[in-house]
């Protein structure tokens, strides 16, 4: 039985943390099958599908909304 892995990233900033946590998401050998960063403050460009909550709702809250808004089992990632 295969699991599909959503893996929900939350970044503030963005930039080249993010930047290299989605390389290092995409380079894996089995990468999740969903990608969602959710940005949790001002909107930020992301070269990946995103969630853009446009104020700094705090760690909890940004995950929850992502989780929410993702299919399958949800991978939790931090940008740093």
């Amino acid at each position: 039985m295969s699991v599909r892995i959503a893996a929900v990233v939350v970044t503030h900033r963005g930039g080249p943390l993010l930047d290299a946590c989605l390389a290092s998401l995409r380079a894996q050998t089995a990468p999740p099958e969903e990608l969602l960063v959710v940005v949790s403050g001002p909107p930020t460009v992301v070269d990946a599908p995103s969630l853009q909550l446009r104020e700094n709702v705090g760690y909890a809250r940004a995950v929850n909304a992502g989780a929410a808004a993702t299919t399958g089992e949800v991978l939790l990632l931090n940008d740093d």
